[in-house]
């Protein structure tokens, strides 16, 4: 009857987003409609924005364009890292599926049209995470701290080799 796509990086075919009654769903990590395309978490932190916007939208087979149904915001913290970050983005979208789903079963569900500057976010890649070893690691921070220890982790080059960084921000 429904589906949830949460972070999902593709674009859904539209005979797919047809077959369930209510619809598919996909959380977006940024206030849309800025920000679409990919990476939102990251973005976001590289941009120096000081909160993130969870927008649950209905899926079209247009990139994170559908209408949307529920927005909320948590805020990011100098220690949060990527990880933290995630859990975040996961509980406040866990409350808006749970948002969305009472609503459907009263039959209260209201659509808002995207509204605003349309911006699109490119893919992160590997090479993204190499650092610039001429800046201070307080400039290199926001950097660091969105990348992936195990897929993604930070690095720089010295003489050639690779030095990969790995990260842990303790209480």
């Amino acid at each position: 009857d429904i589906v949830f796509c949460l972070s999902y990086n593709k674009i859904i075919p539209e005979y797919k987003l047809k077959l369930p009654r209510f619809g598919v769903y996909v959380n977006h990590s940024t206030d849309l409609p800025m920000g679409r395309g990919w990476a939102p978490i990251q973005w976001s932190v590289l941009k120096g924005l000081n909160s993130i916007t969870v927008t649950l939208f209905k899926a079209v087979s247009e990139c994170d364009a559908g209408p949307w149904v529920y927005k909320d915001t948590f805020c990011i913290e100098p220690h949060d890292t990527i990880y933290s970050l995630l859990e975040k983005d996961y509980v406040t979208s866990k409350n808006l599926i749970l948002k969305l789903l009472k609503c459907i079963s009263i039959n209260k569900l209201v659509f808002h049209e995207q509204a605003g500057n349309v911006s699109y976010w490119p893919p992160r890649r590997p090479e993204d995470s190499c650092l610039d070893t001429n800046k201070t690691l307080n400039e290199l921070w926001n950097n660091i701290r969105i990348c992936n220890n195990e897929n993604y982790p930070a690095f720089f080059m010295i003489n050639g080799h690779k030095v990969i960084i790995r990260y842990e921000v303790l209480p």
